[in-house]
């Protein structure tokens, strides 16, 4: 008989677009040596309500989303949990918010969408879960 898998924490992805939620859900899901639980949100209000409901060890943000955009998003999640460390995935269009973001202590990283792997998200999520 083996022993439960404990989970390292749980994670709240908030992604506006479907095909980025399933494929970055999934990505999360394959990341080995990642052990937690994932939760996932489509807009700022219900990522607010998620955040207020429960404890996360960490949050992955797409900036934009249906009822926020940009800096505000990131901001807005950042001053509702202050302790939970942000990573930010950034499109095309958005990556200096990524960038200011980081750049104002507002989030710990940044990813783009483009290009993203298992890799570069398991290691931003690591990043995140050492800081918290």
């Amino acid at each position: 008989m083996t022993a439960p898998v404990r989970k390292a924490g749980r994670i709240l992805l908030v992604e506006g677009t479907e095909p980025y939620r399933t494929l970055i859900h999934n990505m999360l899901l394959a990341a080995e040596r990642m052990n937690y639980e994932t939760q996932i949100c489509s807009s700022l209000r219900e990522a607010v309500e998620y955040v207020q409901d429960n404890d996360y060890a960490a949050l992955i943000v797409a900036p934009e989303l249906p009822d926020s955009d940009g800096i505000r998003t990131v901001d807005t999640l950042n001053k509702t949990v202050p302790d939970s460390p942000i990573v930010v995935l950034t499109g095309f269009y958005d990556v200096e918010v990524g960038r200011r973001a980081v750049r104002e202590g507002k989030a710990i990283a940044t990813l783009e969408k483009d290009g993203l792997d298992v890799e570069k998200l398991s290691d931003a999520v690591s990043k995140a879960l050492v800081r918290n």
